[in-house]
């Protein structure tokens, strides 16, 4: 079975390469443009890997961050951060498995990454 991604920007362009890249790694990928629809998509799935925009149109990306975080199932789901550089409190961040990568991003860099925190062989 291939590894799951939710890809969650509201930045289209980077979505489309980053979506693109992790296909080509062998990732089912779901993009959302939005923190409401991320928060739809985490109600009913679990990824093994995330990857979410702090920065989204409709939200902070924080808010999804700690949906997240409160939900156990959750808990080995490996987690990239998008940032425009901010620093995180230390509640936000509370698992190992979160990486913080800031803008711009390499999407096929990203992938790469996003392959090594979610255990899949390239």
């Amino acid at each position: 079975m291939k590894p799951y991604a939710l890809v969650a920007t509201g930045n289209t362009t980077e979505a489309k390469r980053t979506r693109q890249a992790l296909l080509h790694l062998g990732f089912q990928v779901e993009v959302v443009t939005t923190g409401a629809r991320a928060q739809v998509q985490l109600a009913f799935t679990t990824p093994d890997l995330i990857i979410l925009d702090m920065d989204l149109p409709d939200m902070p990306g924080e808010v999804v961050l700690r949906q997240i975080n409160a939900q156990r199932r959750l808990d080995t789901t490996a987690l990239i951060l998008l940032s425009t550089g901010m620093d995180f409190p230390n509640d936000m961040q509370r698992r190992a498995a979160a990486t913080t990568i800031a803008h711009p991003v390499n999407p096929e860099a990203l992938a790469a990454l996003a392959a090594d925190l979610a255990g899949v062989n390239r």
